[in-house]
């Protein structure tokens, strides 16, 4: 014996097949996205003539400013993030405080004096992990629509 299927049920299954061909575009639309994101981070790093001062004062890096008729997208590429002063009560410090070797540099006197000092030994892995540290990255960051 078949189920004879009400309306509400109908209507159940109408509302399944929109929301999954809704979400089959969505995923088109989000991948195409994707491509022409990553195409003006590109483009904004090949024009570094064209940045201008990102307008928050209290942030570094600068912007790359695309118009259009409509909207305009803002490329953002943040300023290097280097920290000068650390907790010494950080997870990870003692492990800073070894790769930078001879540059650390304690503010307190006292503090990580000549007795408590160890000079570590300078092997190819320390000094790669210190210069991932220390280099600065330029990102790109997503579009902003403005209206």
């Amino acid at each position: 014996m078949k189920k004879q299927i009400t309306q509400p049920e109908i209507n159940l299954t109408q509302l399944v097949e929109r929301g999954y061909a809704i979400y089959q575009q969505l995923n088109l639309l989000n991948e195409e996205f994707k491509q022409i994101k990553d195409r003006l981070k590109a483009e904004g790093l090949a024009r570094p003539g064209e940045h201008v001062p990102l307008a928050d004062s209290e942030s570094d890096g600068d912007q790359w400013i695309v118009q259009a008729s409509r909207c305009e997208c803002r490329i953002i590429f943040p300023g290097p993030r280097l920290k000068s002063e650390f907790d010494p009560t950080l997870r990870g410090f003692a492990t800073m405080k070894n790769l930078a070797g001879d540059h650390f540099r304690p503010r307190h006197p006292g503090f990580g004096n000549s007795s408590s000092a160890q000079t570590p030994r300078q092997s190819a892995t320390q000094r790669r992990a210190l210069l991932r540290l220390a280099r600065p990255r330029t990102l790109a960051q997503g579009c902003q629509v403005a209206r």
